[in-house]
């Protein structure tokens, strides 16, 4: 009796996976009212049956070349069905018929699918209560005009096209959606959208395109909004380079505005004046060589702006005027400035902050500061929060930078040069109002004199963020890296022990001490230097025994190509290779943002996927050559190549002539060493250049014993 009772228990735990329990004869895991069938490496060819209580169901992955009624039978009762890359090949115009309750629906990655039969199965869901619909990496350069006929009769409110190749936009092709208000259309080659028909949209995301004017929201023969109900608007990332006052006309309820990472050479005086709306203003990562941009005097003025985002910029002296910056910004609430270079002098501060009187939280991280400016925090009656992390700050005047009537509640000095904090650092009042004070990652001064300083942290513990863990001595070099807590001498006692060494003890403690620092300080310089062959190492012996020990040419073989690239080069891995060698030669490669398993640690699924692969394709340049990820793929596909003595596993391309202080001996022994294609912009010279790639991409991989 009791080793049947074990027996069941422990049937009972194998069952159970992550919070969840399989179920659908063990191909699926359901917890709740979901049921995941992903991991199948696209082998399972069938909806299982699943448990009654299942309304979500996740089937991503897996070889379901049809959907139809048949195929859907074991699960109508769905609200939201997730089948993205399944190679889904066809799909029946009543293939959802039955799907009375389902509100969202994911056919991406599954680009096989014709876009007309993806629009006449769209006929099945006039009875459901469809919501969302999407449509991601589909592999689509162009929508019909009748794409979304089929709901018109529907309340869909959501549709998401990212990750695919449309050019322009009509969209009068959404125009009869009237409870339509999300698209999300980025990461396309988008170079013009026409808004007309976009009514009813709230949310409209465009990010990643090739836009260079910023679309025309108003009827050109009534003057009114084609877009009255547009609340958020996302550019990020286009080809943008000028801002004007007729750049946003007819946006009346326009609340955010994203144009992050746009080439911007100008903003002219009054671009925000239509947008009476306005409260949040992105404007990161604007700016950077070899464009400055420009700001004209009155470039931001807007009465209702309340947050804006400008990280990651740069703001040289001429290209903006202090003075002006922010005169006709007086009711800004939230200002981040972190990681934005400009001039720190204590004028050009001051008339940068000056008509900043209501704000509630400043973001000065990383700007260089080294000394905290005067006269300008403590007019800031109403700041909450101000943030001066990274920057190189050692000490201040407490009356002259918080005055006596600053009551911040969080405030951010962490990873500055900070040694002393006392009863001086910050005013009484201020003190009384604090709820979170960082000073972490700073090189406190635990010497002799300032030890008593020390117990102002004890005192004050309640307040401050990361103690004492992150509270360390700087210095001296007998304290260096000990947490502050630990440091519990007296002024007397410290004196008597450690200024007033005796003679005797210098040698047998000194020297060996220092040895042993010899010896690290020699250890730690090799690991560092052999890091990625380490960590290779370790990923390699942990794997080594799941691995089959089949020979290449028994090996199932999931992807032509596993494909190494920098993200710099990412336009050109999704507007060429994938483009010649997938949707005209038909050879599949492993794109990493595209096909890497998302929740799963990123050097597993480096390893996982490169050894699913027949080719590692490496696309060569000054940004591959400098990216750390592309050097550890590197070392991966090159231990590959030792271990399996495949000789015609690399196929290199070579984007541009990288330059000699970015060649590592790895990648100066590969392109030295290997034959590699030469990508050229030229069209005649890119015929050659794809006929070499598919000549290395169809060469049969040689095994040498």
């Amino acid at each position: 009796m009791w080793l049947c009772t074990c027996t069941v228990v422990i049937c009972f735990c194998s069952m159970v996976v992550d919070g969840g329990y399989f179920c659908a004869n063990l191909k699926c895991i359901c917890s709740r009212s979901e049921a995941s069938c992903i991991g199948h490496e696209h082998r399972l060819q069938y909806i299982p049956k699943l448990p009654s209580n299942i309304t979500a169901l996740y089937f991503n992955g897996n070889d379901i070349h049809t959907v139809n009624l048949n195929a859907t039978r074991n699960i109508t009762r769905m609200r939201i069905l997730n089948m993205a890359d399944n190679k889904i090949k066809n799909i029946s115009a009543d293939a959802f018929v039955n799907f009375t309750a389902l509100t969202k629906l994911d056919l991406s990655k599954n680009s096989d699918l014709d876009v007309s039969d993806i629009q006449n199965s769209f006929q099945s869901l006039k009875n459901s209560r469809i919501k969302y619909i999407t449509l991601n990496s589909m592999g689509w350069n162009h929508l019909p005009d009748s794409m979304f006929s089929h709901l018109f009769d529907t309340k869909i409110k959501g549709i998401d096209l990212v990750f695919n190749h449309l050019q322009t936009l009509n969209g009068s092709i959404f125009s009869r959606l009237k409870y339509l208000s999300s698209l999300d259309i980025g990461v396309n080659r988008l170079t013009s959208v026409n808004v007309s028909g976009l009514a009813s949209i709230i949310n409209l995301n465009i990010p990643e395109n090739l836009i260079s004017e910023i679309p025309d929201f108003c009827d050109s023969s009534t003057g009114s909004s084609l877009t009255p109900k547009l609340e958020d608007l996302n550019l990020n990332d286009n080809k943008i380079r000028t801002l004007t006052k007729d750049s946003f006309k007819c946006l009346y309820k326009l609340f955010q505005l994203t144009l992050q990472r746009n080439p911007l050479q100008t903003i002219k005086n009054n671009f925000m004046l239509p947008l009476t709306s306005l409260n949040t203003l992105y404007l990161s990562g604007i700016g950077y060589v070899p464009l400055d941009v420009k700001l004209e005097k009155h470039a931001l003025n807007s009465s209702s702006l309340r947050r804006l985002y400008f990280e990651e910029s740069m703001l040289n002296i001429g290209s903006y005027n202090p003075e002006y910056m922010f005169m006709n910004t007086p009711y800004l609430e939230y200002l981040i400035l972190s990681d934005t270079s400009m001039p720190l002098d204590k004028t050009s501060l001051r008339l940068l902050f000056e008509p900043l009187k209501h704000l509630l939280v400043l973001r000065l991280d990383n700007i260089g500061l080294q000394h905290m400016p005067e006269k300008i925090f403590s007019k800031m009656r109403s700041l909450i929060e101000l943030s001066l992390s990274r920057n190189q700050i050692q000490s201040w005047n407490a009356t002259k930078v918080f005055g006596q009537k600053l009551t911040l509640s969080y405030l951010y000095l962490n990873k500055n040069r900070i040694s002393v904090i006392n009863e001086t650092s910050f005013p009484k009042l201020m003190m009384r109002f604090l709820r979170h004070l960082d000073l972490s990652d700073n090189p406190f001064s635990c010497t002799c004199v300032d030890i008593p300083a020390l117990g102002w942290f004890l005192n004050n513990s309640r307040y401050l963020v990361k103690y004492p863990d992150d509270y360390k001595c700087g210095s001296p070099t007998i304290f260096k890296d000990m947490i502050i807590t630990d440091v519990n001498s007296t002024h007397e006692s410290c004196i008597e022990k450690y200024q007033e060494v005796p003679a005797d003890i210098i040698l047998p403690v000194i020297l060996p001490v220092s040895l042993i620092s010899g010896v690290s300080m020699t250890t730690m310089l090799l690991v560092y230097k052999c890091r990625w062959r380490l960590r290779y190492g370790i990923y390699h012996l942990k794997r080594k025994f799941k691995r089959n020990s089949n020979s290449e040419n028994s090996r199932d073989f999931v992807y032509s190509g596993f494909v190494i690239y920098s993200d710099a080069d990412r336009k050109w891995v999704h507007n060429q290779l994938i483009l010649k060698l997938e949707k005209e030669k038909g050879f599949r490669l492993c794109i990493r943002l595209r096909d890497f398993e998302i929740g799963k640690v990123h050097v597993d699924n480096i390893v996982d996927n490169m050894e699913i692969s027949q080719k590692i394709v490496l696309i060569l340049s000054n940004n591959f050559a400098k990216d750390e990820w592309c050097h550890f793929q590197l070392l991966l596909a090159e231990a590959r190549l030792l271990n399996e003595n495949n000789i015609d596993i690399f196929v290199l391309i070579l984007l541009d002539e990288i330059k000699s202080n970015f060649l590592r001996p790895s990648l100066y022994k590969l392109i030295t060493n290997e034959q590699y294609c030469i990508w050229s912009k030229s069209e005649s010279n890119n015929s050659l250049f794809w006929d070499q790639v598919m000549s290395e991409m169809n060469k049969i991989s040689c095994l040498k014993y």
